[in-house]
């Protein structure tokens, strides 16, 4: 858990690549001592630095993935939420443009509770660059399998 004081702001799971002995006493040492710092990054990505604005439009913004993660699709709703974020962790894709680690990280996180490793529902949030809170909804397309593709849906909540 990433955490400022008692708020968190992230979580991190670290798994081996191969199978063996657990993390040891220096490495979880070296992990809590991160903890800090990497909460205050996270919050101040999720702390606009420009006030004001409104996300235009309110059709959702839809991308798809395939069974591996990998973004196959986007509409210009997507592509127009995507351009309202601060920069951050992102990850280069097959569409021509770098998507959000966490964009990414809430379809996995939906191919996991399709598959049954998970529970609950893939959601996250995270302001804009004009203050805005944007919302992604990841699930797996009814009617077909969990090794099917996965939809991300963008959307602006408005208060």
């Amino acid at each position: 858990m990433l955490r400022i004081g008692e708020r968190p702001w992230g979580v991190v799971s670290l798994f081996r690549m191969r199978p063996g002995a657990a993390f040891g006493p220096d490495e979880v040492a070296l992990l809590a001592s991160l903890s800090g710092p990497l909460a205050d990054r996270l919050r101040r990505f999720a702390r606009p630095s420009e006030p004001g604005g409104a996300i235009r439009g309110s059709a959702p913004g839809l991308l798809l993935f395939d069974e591996y993660g990998e973004a196959t699709s986007l509409n210009e709703e997507a592509r127009h939420y995507l351009a309202l974020l601060p920069d951050g962790p992102s990850v280069p894709s097959a569409l021509g443009l770098r998507l959000p680690i966490w964009v990414v990280g809430t379809a996995l996180q939906a191919r996991a509770i399709a598959r049954g490793r998970d529970r609950g529902s893939a959601r996250v949030r995270i302001r804009t660059v004009d203050g805005q809170w944007l919302t992604c909804h990841a699930f797996g397309k009814a009617g077909v399998s969990s090794r099917g593709e996965l939809v991300a849906r963008l959307f602006a909540e408005r208060h």
